[in-house]
């Protein structure tokens, strides 16, 4: 039947077995996979808001009298880009060339992605990944207690304190002084260096 195989560039073992009663057969073959363009890159696992890093890339022509290529980058969520999202490389010196562009992290949190682009010719190649953007801080926790009377109006501001994307908002109305052991549970929960036993 057909197999599809997932982005790899190396070697790779194909192995049948077959039966029928009491008889049993196999067979192996040893297949090499290589593209023609191959992009390689490597980010962080994880970034803070506000962090400025330089991505690394490296474009391999593996195959002969390589064409001049183009790498070309695009990002999504918290990031942009400082500088060109374009650049031409040629492979003069050697199948291998290597470029970098520069990133800075928004005052934001949430998910990221990076794709690169390597059009050289006919060839293309592409490589994608996938980064979390996160607060080193611990969160912040603030209270506005009310008292109000029947038929009375008011109106409460919400703060805008924080990070982009990590505010929340809620209100309660209750007849007995609130304790507020709701947002000292969260913060147990979400303490990143307890165990689930401590928690």
């Amino acid at each position: 039947g057909d197999c599809e195989m997932p982005p790899y560039v190396g070697v790779g073992r194909l192995m049948v077995v077959g039966a029928q009663d009491s008889r049993y057969g196999h067979a192996a073959r040893t297949i090499p996979v290589k593209e023609d363009l191959l992009l390689v890159s490597s980010l962080p696992r994880f970034l803070g808001p506000g962090d400025r890093f330089q991505l690394p890339v490296t474009v391999f022509a593996l195959y002969e009298n390589p064409a001049a290529a183009e790498v070309t980058i695009h990002l999504e969520g918290p990031l942009s880009l400082l500088g060109p999202a374009r650049q031409g490389i040629d492979f003069a010196r050697g199948n291998s060339q290597d470029l970098h562009f520069e990133v800075q992290v928004d005052q934001a949190i949430g998910p990221a992605r990076v794709r690169l682009e390597a059009r050289a010719g006919n060839k293309s190649a592409v490589h994608e990944t996938s980064v979390q953007v996160r607060a080193a801080a611990a969160r912040i926790y603030g209270t506005q207690k009310r008292d109000i009377e029947r038929g009375e109006q008011i109106s409460l501001a919400v703060p805008d304190h924080g990070i982009t994307g990590t505010n929340q908002a809620r209100i309660s109305v209750r007849r007995q002084p609130h304790l507020n052991f709701e947002s000292r549970l969260q913060g147990l929960v979400r303490y990143p260096y307890g165990c689930i036993e401590q928690t």
